[in-house]
């Protein structure tokens, strides 16, 4: 019994009998893959799923029989190959399939066992997003290597359980018609993401990446694979992106391809795959993250994608880590854009009920109160006490300094919410050590973006004690050097230059 209702099998396998030879390890590929799969999804369901395979030797008698069952399958799997698209028998099972299925495309699960050219390749299978069982050497990008259990069999386990993954959501859905119900949400529902076309090397990260993202509701983009060449992709990636509240990409130490065509606009030299991707989703003004691994050192490498290993939004961590990232970036985002909103609507209320006031000190009631906040080490608390007591008495100003007291947590949030939300930013360099600073200018290049507008002003402070060593970063911050002391006559001095 299927475990889909309505259907007379859960998954139908087609493939073609040349790619189910036994290997010089004896082992008939597909027939261990089907077993294999029913074993994770068995596992995942809790329950033995009907996998429609059927291994005879193909005559006619039997192709009306197999056509009808691959029409009755809630989902289909496509084992793709050279010998799969040369096939006819092959390729009347999946027509027999997508005649009945076109609307609900996703129902269609191609299975790359070995790359097919494109121009070889059948058109229902062209844009759907592929689970490739094959393996490159990412030094020469030329060979492929089918995955097996006894030829890379941690990457054939890691692909297979990842599409076991994919195989339970797609018929929980199938068997529900939807996989959450309409009135629940999850934090990230309503998110659209971008995540780049990767390398073969990050094709597992990358799946790790969606479907952590998929279970808080984001959607994920794009949805199949792009088409691979220059006008094609450049179009299907705009669309996308113009789709997308965020771009996110995954880097390796492996350049992408680079077609002579895929020319960024006015630009006459390519670009690689991967810059390209970066360079529109950053002239698009989107919200960029990228992340890789703490053991590529972009010093020692030497291709084209290099520029993009050390970049400003490029994140260095655990790929986990990376994941909670995402999810609390866009958490950050939507928090300053439901303050700001808010207070456009203060600003907006406060300007209504001095309009409709009638004395001549309306306007004053309705100027915009200017919020400063003071960003300073423990070991400054001091300074930004005198700080703050020098900013009391003044009505059209708020002053804060951040919290010292608190979880990690609570304390991390407030510094973010301060720095998204301040008119005039102010940072400390007194005792604090230049590592402190710079750590500090980086969070700030990181939570800029998230900023409607930038700081009215923005002032880095150099304070007691003298000398201080150069921290080697600016980020655009104009400087007081008061280091040799401090008076009650400079402390009114940077109240006044904070003002101006």
């Amino acid at each position: 019994m299927a475990f889909v209702p309505g259907f007379a099998h859960d998954v139908f396998v087609s493939y073609a009998h040349f790619d189910n030879e036994p290997d010089t390890q004896e082992i008939r590929w597909v027939s261990r893959f089907q077993a294999d799969l029913k074993v994770a999804l068995r596992q995942r369901l809790g329950v033995d799923p009907d996998i429609f395979f059927d291994n005879r030797s193909l005559q006619n008698q039997f192709l009306d029989e197999l056509t009808g069952n691959a029409r009755s399958a809630a989902a289909f799997i496509a084992i793709m190959s050279p010998s799969y698209m040369k096939r006819e028998w092959t390729i009347k099972e999946l027509e027999a399939f997508h005649s009945n299925s076109s609307a609900d495309q996703n129902r269609l699960v191609p299975v790359e066992l070995l790359p097919v050219l494109e121009s070889e390749c059948h058109p229902a299978l062209l844009q759907v997003k592929r689970a490739p069982f094959y393996w490159k050497d990412p030094l020469e990008e030329d060979i492929a290597l089918k995955l097996t259990p006894k030829f890379n069999p941690d990457k054939y386990e890691q692909r297979l359980q990842g599409l076991a993954h994919r195989m339970e959501g797609l018929l929980r859905a199938i068997r529900d018609r939807s996989a959450r119900p309409a009135d629940t949400k999850g934090p990230l529902t309503g998110e659209t993401i971008l995540l780049a076309q990767v390398t073969n090397d990050l094709y597992d990260e990358r799946d790790q990446v969606v479907a952590y993202l998929n279970q808080f509701g984001a959607k994920i983009l794009p949805e199949g694979d792009y088409k691979q060449g220059g006008p094609e992709f450049a179009e299907a990636f705009k669309a996308d992106l113009a789709q997308a509240g965020m771009f996110v990409q995954l880097l390796g130490p492996y350049r992408s391809n680079r077609p002579p065509d895929l020319l960024a606009e006015g630009a006459s030299d390519p670009k690689s795959y991967a810059q390209f991707q970066y360079d529109t989703a950053k002239a698009a003004g989107k919200p960029v993250l990228q992340w890789r691994r703490p053991d590529i050192n972009p010093a020692n490498v030497t291709h084209w994608d290099k520029r993009l290993l050390d970049g400003p939004e490029v994140l260095v961590m655990g790929l986990q880590e990376f994941m909670k990232e995402i999810k609390k970036e866009i958490e950050r985002k939507n928090a300053a854009a439901e303050k700001e909103r808010a207070r456009a609507e203060k600003e907006a209320a406060a300007a209504a009920a001095a309009a409709g006031g009638g004395n001549g000190k309306g306007g004053d009631s309705a100027a915009k109160t200017q919020f400063l906040f003071i960003n300073a080490d423990q070991s400054d608390k001091e300074l930004t006490d005198q700080l703050l007591k020098a900013f009391e008495g003044k009505r059209d100003w708020i002053a804060a300094g951040p919290l010292f007291e608190g979880s990690a947590e609570e304390i991390t949030k407030d510094l973010d919410a301060n720095l998204v939300d301040c008119d005039t930013l102010l940072l400390v360099y007194g005792k604090a050590d230049a590592p402190w600073v710079r750590a500090q200018l980086r969070r700030y290049s990181k939570i800029e973006r998230l900023r409607d507008t930038a700081p009215r002003v923005k002032t880095i402070l150099f304070a007691p004690p003298a000398p201080k060593p150069e921290i080697a970063m600016s980020g655009g911050f104009a400087k007081i050097d008061l280091q040799s002391g401090l008076t009650g006559d400079s402390v009114e001095a940077i109240v006044a230059e904070l003002r101006r």
